[in-house]
């Protein structure tokens, strides 16, 4: 069973915050992959607007669709000011 994960973009996120997720949810994608098996996570980078959005490190990031996408299994939502 694949699992909807829904990560929450907004200005002045922490990048760190919203990629170290998605980078460990893509790494145990792979990991499932490599052993023949479906993908465990599928993530979606939602936001309020299209953006893109300003990061606190000044890095700019776009979401991949509005807040009406979903349903979500999980939605997380970065740190930030």
């Amino acid at each position: 069973m694949t699992l909807h994960v829904g990560m929450f973009l907004f200005d002045r996120a922490t990048a760190l915050d919203l990629t170290g997720p998605l980078e460990v949810f893509a790494a145990a994608n792979g990991a499932a992959a490599r052993d023949g098996a479906p993908p465990p996570y599928a993530t979606t980078v939602v936001a309020a607007g299209p953006g893109p959005y300003r990061a606190e490190s000044g890095i700019l990031l776009a979401p991949d669709a509005g807040l009406d996408h979903g349903p979500f299994d999980t939605v997380l939502v970065p740190g930030g000011a």
